[in-house]
């Protein structure tokens, strides 16, 4: 599964910014395909710390949207958005979301293309 190793990969660089030194900081950029769905990371790992992530959600497919999810592993497999965290409006449109690390504790985080037909690409760069 491509997008399980790819997303743990994510996850472990998440946890690990959700507990650096105070006032160190770094990012990480995934580009994922939204076809309709595209798991980030799922809650295997325990998020600890009082961390602030910033996430930045950019669509980079014309005619479709996406927004980024948390919610368990049933609302993934149903494509449903549990909790909307950030949602693309169109193309070149990036979109903030702010969230402590804790809040995503025992959630998946995922990608969800909300409209159009086709596979949406996507970025998302956690600061």
């Amino acid at each position: 599964m491509k997008f399980y190793r790819s997303g743990l990969i994510v996850l472990l660089a998440v946890a690990s910014l959700a507990t650096v030194v105070e006032r160190a900081y770094a990012s990480v950029s995934l580009t994922g395909v939204a076809n309709p769905k595209y798991l980030i990371f799922d809650p295997d790992l325990e998020l600890s710390g009082d961390g602030v992530l910033k996430m930045v959600l950019e669509n980079k497919t014309p005619g479709t949207n996406v927004s980024l999810c948390a919610g368990n592993s049933t609302d993934f497999s149903e494509g449903k958005c549990a909790i909307r965290l950030a949602s693309s409006k169109g193309t070149g449109n990036p979109t903030l979301a702010i969230i402590n690390a804790k809040a995503l504790a025992g959630r998946m985080l995922y990608a969800i293309r909300e409209s159009g037909t086709g596979p949406s690409t996507f970025v998302l760069t956690i600061e």
